[in-house]
């Protein structure tokens, strides 16, 4: 009897499972192989193109006429602007795109020409591009392809020249009106020098209701996600605000570039009203620093209380019940927003038991301190992604507080992701020359110790996380004066970030032979020239080798952008 030649791309639903876990080098090989792997992987080869990955003009000519012949597969383009400046005047439209990114600014001329190809392809639902020409051509063929495509639901739009108010709101009002629009961003800030235009253009935005006026153009829109930043501290309020009113769907909120000291005022009114119930994602970046409201806003969006608590922290961080819809799930800060007591109390009071992702090291340099920290780790229970800057010094934390901080243990014992930065004052660093950077961080018995000794042994309850990137002045995972064998219980731990200093072998095989699901490390090479030389214990490639040799499977990666390790980062 004849045996069936079958292969795996015979069966339609295994060759799909294959080829998804394929990457694009392996599939650029894969299509060379045979006339019948050439159809089989083509479509998925073509189904994302990015245009920026090693860009030159003569690969992205080749690859602009291979993409015409396979335009029927394609899905997404990311640097479209390369494809455009390459194809020609008439373009034929892509039937089954989805998206593409163009975020290079374009002469007038080719601004059209993307206009025309967006308004020409129903099949696009997300798009992110620039703008840069503020001609009236532009802009009204610009709210025409809005106003009549039949499928754009996502639009990221960045016009780095100065738009005027009447422009901005005749844009807005129009993708309100879309009752496919479910994420809205519009970036107006400037990198023009303003003339005098725009003083009377502030004139007048100061002499009239121009939020009035926008409301009578919205209608309750269907937007889920939004973000706004105007040309001008004077816009904020009637661009932002009356959107803000009707979007009573909002699922995430970005609140960033604000620099009128009223703008925040209102957006809490807006969320005091109770008519935001669907809000879980929140992103308060660089906005103008109000600490009487941002503590009001972290009320306004959280589930309301029925009961009378007393606001000590204590009993803030105790289960509270008798709340209504609302609470965010993920919240991030930018660093340079002072994050103290007065904002960790309406956190942990009104989203206590819905926030599971946090970020308060986004941006910015400063770090927070540790009484803030313990106060955060002690309330958020289902916590499950953490990124934090911690200041391992006293400044900014009472005596008193400093106690109840060490005395407090961690609730977020589910958590998954730990992103942790050391923040160590240069007065508390230990001497590494005689022992050639393995001495450990901070000196024995120091208040930073404690600290640090603190922060570890909580680490090490947490028996289900998976990613953990650490960085820090020093390294503090060694076993000779620094923290490691204080955590040998991260059995669960898959991943590890350490590029901000180096290691060595006796810690590597401490680490394989404590953590043993650990299959990725990320590890910092360079900076200190004896780690060059091969017999050295703490160069990269013994290291790697060392790693390879206990776990094949392992993937170990060098990151080569931080040329500067250890000591000298003093």
């Amino acid at each position: 009897m004849r045996e069936m030649d079958l292969s795996v791309f015979d069966v339609p639903h295994l060759k799909d499972k294959v080829t998804q876990q394929l990457a694009l080098h392996d599939l650029t090989q894969c299509v060379l192989v045979s006339r019948d792997w050439h159809a089989w992987f083509s479509p998925t080869l073509w189904r994302n193109v990015n245009f920026n990955v090693h860009f030159n003009r003569k690969l992205a000519a080749l690859k602009a006429k291979a993409l015409d012949r396979y335009r029927d597969h394609t899905r997404s383009i990311v640097g479209f602007d390369k494809y455009l400046l390459l194809a020609p005047a008439t373009m034929e439209t892509f039937p089954n795109l989805r998206s593409f990114e163009c975020t290079t600014q374009l002469a007038t001329f080719h601004e059209v020409k993307l206009l025309r190809f967006i308004a020409a392809t129903s099949s696009l639902q997300s798009v992110k591009m620039t703008l840069v020409t503020p001609s009236t051509r532009v802009l009204d063929l610009l709210l025409d392809t809005v106003e009549r495509h039949p499928s754009l639901s996502k639009l990221d739009l960045t016009w780095p020249c100065f738009a005027y108010l009447d422009e901005t709101q005749k844009l807005v009002a129009t993708c309100s009106r879309r009752r496919q629009m479910q994420s809205l961003r519009l970036d107006f800030r400037s990198t023009q020098r303003l003339d005098w235009r725009v003083s009377f253009n502030r004139l007048s935005c100061s002499t009239r209701n121009d939020d009035t006026d926008m409301e009578g153009l919205i209608d309750e829109t269907s937007i889920k996600e939004l973000s706004i930043q105007a040309s001008s501290p004077d816009q904020e309020h009637p661009l932002l605000l009356p959107l803000l009113r009707r979007a009573v769907q909002l699922e995430r909120l970005d609140l960033d570039w604000m620099r009128c000291s009223r703008s925040l005022e209102h957006i809490v009114q807006v969320f005091e009203r109770r008519t935001h119930t669907k809000l879980k994602h929140l992103h308060i970046g660089d906005i103008v620093k109000d600490m009487e409201r941002i503590p009001q806003l972290l009320q306004a969006v959280g589930y309301s209380q029925r009961d009378n608590s007393d606001d000590d922290m204590t009993e803030a961080t105790g289960y509270l019940t008798g709340q209504d819809d609302g609470g965010l799930e993920t919240l991030s800060v930018h660093q340079s927003i002072p994050f103290d007591r007065r904002c960790v109390l309406p956190l942990i009071r009104h989203h206590a038991d819905t926030l599971t992702l946090l970020d308060l090291s986004h941006g910015g340099d400063s770090s927070r301190h540790f009484g803030t920290f313990a106060s955060v780790v002690g309330g958020l229970p289902n916590l499950r992604s953490l990124s934090v800057s911690l200041w391992l010094g006293l400044w900014g934390t009472m005596a008193t507080e400093l106690d109840r901080a060490l005395r407090t243990s961690w609730a977020c014992l589910g958590l998954r992701i730990l992103v942790l930065t050391l923040d160590l004052p240069r007065s508390s660093l230990n001497n590494l020359d005689d022992i050639d950077g393995f001495a450990g961080p901070t000196r024995p018995g120091s208040l930073e110790d404690k600290i640090a000794s603190n922060v570890f042994a909580q680490i090490n309850d947490l028996h289900q996380l998976e990613e953990w990137k650490l960085m820090s002045q020093h390294n503090p995972l060694t076993l000779t004066g620094g923290y490691l064998d204080r955590i040998p219980d991260l059995k669960s731990l898959r991943s590890l970030d350490i590029r901000k200093f180096r290691t060595g072998i006796m810690e590597t095989e401490w680490m394989l032979d404590h953590w043993t699901n650990l299959a990725h490390i990320v590890m910092c090479n360079g900076g200190i020239r004896r780690w060059r030389i091969e017999s050295d214990g703490s160069s990269f490639h013994i290291i790697k080798s060392v790693l390879l040799g206990r776990r094949p499977w392992m993937q170990v990666d060098e990151d080569i952008s931080f040329t500067t390790c250890s000591r000298d980062m003093q």
